[in-house]
Formats: C-alpha cells, sequence, structure tokens
C-alpha cells in the first residue's frame, strides 16, 4: 500500500531512527514514549515462553506503528518485544500528535482502517495456521500467510511463488510451535511432495499444490 505523503509530512518533522539486524527497539512491559512509524526493513514482534523459549507473533513493515495496542490507548505498555528483523529505520512522532493527525484527516483515517483491516485477516490467518492438527498443515498454513503477507515481486501468474522474507527453519518453528526439529523433518516433506522449496532461507510455494491443500483458494486472491 505504501504510506501516505500525508502520514511522511508528520513524520518528517521527527526524529528518524535506524536500527541494524537483531538490534531490540521495544521491551515487553517498556512505556513508550513515542509512536514508532516503520519507513523501512522488518521488525520482529515476539514472546518469550517460561523455558525461555521464543515465540513469534508477528512481522511488522512499511507503515505499521508500533507498539499498536499502546498507540490507540488499549494497554498502558509494549505488550511485547520489539526487534529489528532486518536492518529498519523509523521515525518516533507523539502519540498525541499521530493521533490527533488520524482523527482530523480523512486520508489518514481511511489508510489506518485499510491497513488495520489487512492486519485483523491477517491474524486470523495466523491463528488459523495454529489450529492445524499435523506439523506439516500448520507449515504450509503459515507459509501461505507469509506469501500473502510479504510476496516477491513479479510472482503473478508464476507456478512457483516466493515469499520476500528470509526466514530459518528456527523461525518458522517459532511462529508455529513446533520444535527445530519437527519443523525441518516436515519441510523436507513437503519439498519432496513438490508442495514448498527452499534455498537460502528463501522459500517458495507450488500455487497448484496448494489450492489442491486449502480449503478455499480463495485464501490466495487476497490482498494484504
Amino acid at each position: 500500500m505504501g504510506i501516505p505523503e500525508e502520514l511522511l509530512k508528520i513524520c518528517e518533522e521527527h526524529s528518524l531512527q535506524k536500527r541494524d539486524s537483531g538490534e531490540p527497539i521495544l521491551y515487553q512491559g517498556e512505556i513508550p514514549r513515542h509512536v514508532s512509524i516503520v519507513v523501512s526493513g522488518i521488525v520482529k514482534v515476539y514472546d518469550i515462553g517460561n523455558a525461555g523459549d521464543e515465540k513469534i507473533i508477528n512481522f511488522l513493515s512499511e507503515g505499521d506503528l508500533l507498539p499498536p495496542a499502546w498507540v490507540f490507548k488499549k494497554a498502558p505498555v509494549s505488550l511485547y518485544y520489539y526487534d529489528a528483523f532486518t536492518p529498519c529505520t523509523f521515525y518516533r512522532v507523539p502519540r498525541d500528535v499521530m493521533l490527533d493527525a488520524i482523527k482530523k484527516n480523512p486520508v489518514l483515517t481511511n489508510y489506518m482502517f485499510e491497513h488495520y483491516a489487512s492486519a485483523f485477516v491477517g491474524s486470523l490467518l495466523e491463528i488459523n495456521a495454529l489450529e492445524q492438527s499435523k506439523g506439516s498443515d500448520k507449515l504450509v498454513h503459515m507459509l501461505q500467510y507469509l506469501l500473502m503477507r510479504f510476496p516477491s515481486r513479479g510472482n503473478e501468474n508464476k507456478e512457483w511463488q516466493q515469499v520476500d522474507l528470509r526466514i530459518t527453519h528456527q523461525d518458522l518453528a517459532n511462529m508455529t510451535g513446533l520444535t527445530r526439529e519437527t519443523t525441518s523433518t516436515e519441510l523436507n516433506k513437503l519439498r519432496r511432495q513438490g508442495i514448498v522449496q527452499y534455498n537460502n532461507q528463501h522459500y517458495s510455494l507450488n500455487i497448484q499444490q496448494l489450492r489442491s491443500l486449502l480449503s478455499s483458494e480463495e485464501f490466495l486472491r487476497f490482498k494484504m
């Protein structure tokens, strides 16, 4: 969708921040001092379980505001950890300034509605992936979500479509609640079945095979 000019004009009046891969942006329980608006790069949102295991909640990208629950006054603190998954740039804008602009500017109001409507549907797709009983089905549905969320340019009408996000087997395990060993085993099975290809942490899905697996191919037509 891209960031609208009206939002960029507000952002450019405030400080631009940068983070390298792996660097923290916000900690769980932290009270943010500003709204962070992602301009480039990918932000990882995650929780840490009782055993110290990482649980990836989501990935945020261009145009996302963080932490969203705090931004819209639904939580007093950051509910999760936010780290730069790739090198990131983002503006920091006072919350009152951002909320006032969203309220008064119809372009920004509509942008936020469209943006978070897509995010809501994406969250439902993630929940659907987690509810699958088989490990292979969890992975297929999660990769389908990632393909819709991060499609590579030129994917249209191709038999194999690539996810434009480099992720490891451990990242997929952290997203689905599977162990890394189970994730690797199930991905190898899916590769032998001609459903998934992966190389150098890039994943591609066979669209025809995906249509035969999903309960509704309408998922494949949804644009996030």
